[in-house]
Formats: structure tokens, C-alpha cells, sequence
């Protein structure tokens, strides 16, 4: 019988003839093998951590950088801190952006103001990626499915409850996301 060994040749014959004799002798050569899928598994995770390190702008210090959040930036091109989740004031309606992905979104309007989820192939916002939506002006905020978008809410409820209600946006599928908070018809 002959084994596959990927590590060092294409084949490994056993010392003992063509053949593994021995219940004791197919263990060892388990555990050998074993043993290098272990190595493997850890060279694989030290490769991951090494991309990581890689990135551009990673600090050689994280002095300074106590209670704050390392993170990729959008372009995925460096790494930054961040005090937590970002702010974006919204003063009008308009389609929710991948920017807004991860985000507070503060509506301070006195008017209505309508975000509209466009489907995936215009906006790429990935699964379990939330939104958070505050209404902090008198113009209550409401959640509007685009073509082919599900809204998932209990009793269809889309629409903040008044100055200070925060809703939350998570994607649950493609095209489908959950609806959640102090919301009102």
C-alpha cells in the first residue's frame, strides 16, 4: 500500500516492505500525518495574520489607541482606528449607500424623510451588515423597499416613533432585511 505524504514526496513507502504491517504502524503513520496537518493549519492561520499586519498604516504601537476600534478602511487598502460607529447627518430623502453600512444615520429634518433600500446590484450592503437610524428633528423617518427588496418588520411597522426613536437595518439575505426598533406605521 502506498500513502500520500503532500509535504515532502508524492508517495511514502513504509520501512517495513510494501505494506503497512501492523495496527501499531498504521497509528504512527497517522499520527505523523496528523502532525503535518496541524503544522499546515498553522502555517495558514500565520499567513492570514501576516495580510493583516501587511496592511498599510497598521501601528507599530497601539499606544493611544486604548477603547477605540482597529479596523480595514472601505478601500481595504490600510488600517485605522475608530472611536466606534460612525455619524452621518441625513437632512433629506435619498437611497441608503454602501457607505452608510456600519453607520448611524441622523435624521434632523423637520420633514418626513424617506431611505430607500435599492436592491443588491446597486447597493452592496453584505448580510448581518446593520444601519442604525436615529431621528432627531420633528420629520419622522421611514424605510422604503426598492424593486425587488423585502422588508421584513413586525406589523409592517417602517417608520420611526418620533424625536429620539432609533430604528436598526440588518440585512438578513440578499435583497432582504429586517426592521427593527421604535417604529410606528
Amino acid at each position: 500500500m502506498t500513502a500520500s505524504n503532500r509535504y515532502y514526496q508524492s508517495t511514502f513507502q513504509p520501512a517495513v516492505g510494501s505494506n503497512i504491517k501492523s495496527a501499531g504502524q498504521k497509528t504512527q503513520f497517522q499520527l505523523i500525518q496528523d502532525a503535518f496537518d496541524r503544522v499546515q493549519t498553522e502555517l495558514n492561520a500565520s499567513a492570514a495574520i501576516m495580510g493583516v499586519l501587511g496592511l498599510s498604516g497598521f501601528p507599530a504601537s497601539f499606544v493611544g489607541g486604548g477603547r477605540r476600534l482597529l479596523r480595514v478602511n472601505a478601500a481595504e487598502s490600510a488600517v485605522e482606528f475608530s472611536n466606534g460607529i460612525p455619524v452621518i447627518a441625513v437632512a433629506a430623502s435619498r437611497d441608503l449607500a454602501t457607505t452608510d453600512v456600519g453607520c448611524c444615520l441622523v435624521c434632523s429634518s423637520a420633514s418626513p424623510i424617506i431611505l430607500t433600500l435599492q436592491p443588491y446590484a446597486t447597493i452592496a450592503i453584505e448580510n448581518e451588515s446593520p444601519i442604525l437610524i436615529a431621528q432627531t428633528g420633528a420629520g419622522k423617518v421611514t424605510v422604503a423597499a426598492g424593486a425587488g427588496v423585502t422588508l421584513v418588520s413586525s406589523g409592517g411597522l417602517l417608520s420611526t416613533n418620533g424625536t429620539g426613536a432609533q430604528i436598526t437595518l440588518l440585512m438578513i439575505a440578499t435583497n432582504t432585511a429586517l426592521i427593527g426598533g421604535d417604529r410606528i406605521a
